[in-house]
């Protein structure tokens, strides 16, 4: 899965790429062709890559590199045909032979700017010394091409005897074809003569192309973002990950109160359960990002973080809009969980979330299905996070609560004010009684006593 991919299911991940600043179109390519990385060794390098470059843009020794490398980056040209055309052996055109030197000055200059910086190893730039010997024999290093009269000892006559020839006559016609004719055999030598640097004009565009990836990457991390640790193959370690003051970035934009997110994943399933308005969904959401993140080599917005790479991951959300066209939310849901069951059994290293299963049938079905679901998830060892309103009989099985409204809560609450005396924090369910948070709410919000009344009187 690529990362263009996963931003159409994984939700607040665009929000996060967007913030990626490239300079070239090959370098936004890049980013949106990065691969979701399974292997612990590979996303290491990844988040190894990705620190040097975060090193680089935040310390002020290197501002100053910086600037002038994203300055070269900018008037980097695409070039990635060319570069396959000369590959080939191609003749190819001035417009072409100006790509390429653009690519050699470019990468001849950010080489040398980041000299002592944390990217001079990455980059891996070669010595482009025979490639501008031959675009520039000039030396001048300006950003332009033209077929240089060193090139070929004919050009100079030609095109001075052409430029006092006047226009229309035989003689300049003649002296037009012949001119374009040597031009032709000239752009033919070149050709010839910079096919063998092929690779190293093609290495140096993928690595300025991967710098400009890596610092757009870098410039996306904020101070509540961190370097994730990947959990190891040892037991225990290995089978946890662990998050502390974990936020979603999307969510602290849009809402005045948002409580970090302390959480521990567990083989098995855990059940979560909270009353509506405390943010188990968005929880979910945040778990997914976060994973998608950490497999793609962005850092994770969290204090801390230790993530097991995951093999797939399963966002099983009513409010997403259902890729089962003209099957109802029931049905739909049905499906997306009866694949995420098979694909844990097939492949037993998944992230399964799954917010409020089956709660548009009736109570007696839905109840028994999600506990069926419970008790299937937990016996495999993928994460499984599933939130529920119903009241479940699970012995053995993990159970986290959402604590809820606060004990201190006034008596005057709007439902603007409502999110704010919430608290978020989860914690692990005992079996005592839980707390009737869906009535208190409602009375806070001041819906008639009577009505309130009754309801009470029903759950005893």
């Amino acid at each position: 899965m690529k990362l263009r991919d996963a931003i159409k299911f994984i939700p607040g991940l665009e929000a996060v790429v967007q913030k990626c600043s490239t300079c070239t179109s090959d370098g936004l390519r890049l980013l949106m062709d990065q691969e979701f990385v399974t292997d612990r060794a590979v996303i290491e390098s990844r988040l190894y890559r990705l620190d040097c470059a975060h090193e680089m843009t935040v310390c002020p020794e290197y501002s100053g590199a910086l600037r002038d490398v994203r300055h070269q980056l900018m008037q980097l040209r695409g070039c990635r045909n060319t570069l396959d055309r000369l590959d080939r052996g191609e003749m190819l055109d001035e417009i072409e032979f100006f790509e390429l030197k653009n690519v050699a000055v470019r990468g001849s200059n950010v080489a040398r700017m980041l000299l002592g910086t944390p990217l001079e190893k990455l980059a891996d730039i070669p010595d482009l010394t025979p490639a501008l010997e031959i675009l520039d024999p000039e030396k001048t290093l300006a950003p332009n091409f033209y077929l240089y009269e060193a090139y070929d000892p004919r050009l100079a006559p030609l095109r001075a005897e052409l430029n006092g020839c006047e226009a229309g006559t035989d003689r300049h016609t003649e002296l037009t074809l012949r001119l374009s004719e040597t031009e032709r055999e000239v752009c033919h030598a070149l050709s010839r003569r910079l096919h063998p640097l092929a690779s190293d004009l093609s290495k140096t565009y993928n690595a300025l192309t991967d710098a400009d990836m890596l610092l757009a990457k870098a410039s996306a991390i904020t101070d509540r973002d961190s370097r994730a640790v990947v959990a190891d193959n040892s037991p225990g370690s290995g089978d946890t990950t662990v998050y502390k003051e974990l936020v979603n970035p999307a969510m602290l934009g849009s809402v005045k109160h948002f409580q970090p997110l302390d959480i521990r994943l567990t083989p098995g399933c855990t059940v979560i359960t909270g009353a509506n308005m405390c943010g188990k969904t968005v929880a979910l959401k945040t778990l997914a990002l976060a994973q998608a993140l950490f497999q793609f080599g962005f850092y994770v917005p969290a204090r801390e973080a230790i993530v097991k790479p995951v093999s797939r991951i399963y966002l099983i959300i009513g409010d997403e809009q259902s890729e089962f066209s003209g099957l109802s939310s029931y049905a739909s849901e049905m499906l997306k969980i009866d694949d995420a069951l098979k694909g844990v059994r097939a492949d037993d290293n998944a992230l399964v979330l799954i917010d409020e299963p089956a709660r548009t049938t009736n109570p007696a079905e839905g109840a028994a299905l999600v506990t069926a679901m419970v008790r299937l998830f937990d016996r495999c060892r993928s994460f499984t996070i599933l939130t529920t309103h119903y009241t479940l009989h699970l012995p053995g099985i993990r159970r986290l609560r959402v604590r809820g409204l606060r004990d201190d809560v006034p008596d005057n609450v709007t439902p603007g004010s409502l999110g704010a005396l919430i608290d978020y924090t989860l914690t692990e369910e005992d079996d005592s009684r839980p707390p009737r948070e869906a009535l208190r709410i409602a009375r806070l919000l001041g819906v008639e006593d009577e009505l309130l009344k009754i309801a009470e009187e029903n759950i005893e």
